[in-house]
């Protein structure tokens, strides 16, 4: 599961859907993809927003893919973490996707408009757990940063500071195996048992 390729900035008080990947973002969307050349795609999920669509088409293209793009709304507009997008739009709007995921890993209480983080991280966690899985084939997904940065930031108890945000094209990958959920995130492997996975509020089926 991977954050989006490169794009321009967007503009303030805006939320930017229509925001399209860069020309450079198309080139190291390819170039990712050329890395995975040999490996076969399983299912490639996009979040609905264009830029997502379009970094997975790019990918595909310089992985030689011949796929379908699967939508889903688990990835984006409005993801697992939103319940009510025009209650939850303006916090976003006023405090930034930085700050909005700060406030869900760090206060009880559900933000307005939005799940509890812990019920948007198994809804992903269903997503790709359940996916039937092909030999040396892989799920692949793109989605948005705040995303990422609150399903990461959640599993491993952890706080990112900006400089462990998730960049372009940066991502996890998450596979059960042996009873245990694994999750490998900027070069190490973490491993969740299900009791580990239950005290954090999320009830899934490992086997």
């Amino acid at each position: 599961m991977i954050r989006h390729a490169n794009r321009p900035e967007i503009s303030s008080g805006s939320y930017g859907n229509e925001v399209l990947i860069s020309g450079k973002g198309i080139a190291r969307a390819r170039v990712l993809g050329a890395s995975l050349f040999q490996r076969t795609v399983n299912v490639a999920y996009s979040s609905p927003i264009p830029r997502c669509q379009q970094t997975l088409t790019e990918i595909s293209s310089g992985a030689g893919w011949n796929c379908t793009i699967q939508s889903s709304k688990l990835l984006g507009d409005p993801g697992p973490f939103v319940q009510n997008a025009d209650a939850a739009g303006p916090l976003f709007l006023a405090i930034g996707a930085q700050g909005v995921v700060y406030r869900q890993l760090n206060e009880t209480a559900a933000l307005k408009g939005m799940k509890p983080t812990h019920l948007g991280v198994q809804h992903l966690l269903e997503l790709i757990i359940h996916t039937p899985r092909k030999e040396n084939a892989i799920t692949l997904m793109v989605t948005h940063d705040a995303i990422l940065a609150a399903f990461i930031g959640f599993l491993l108890g952890i706080q990112l500071n900006p400089d462990q945000w998730p960049d372009f094209l940066e991502g996890t990958v998450v596979w059960a195996e042996n009873a245990e959920l694994r999750v490998v995130w900027q070069g190490v492997l973490y491993r969740f048992t299900a009791g580990d996975l239950q005290s954090k509020g999320i009830n899934i089926d490992l086997k």
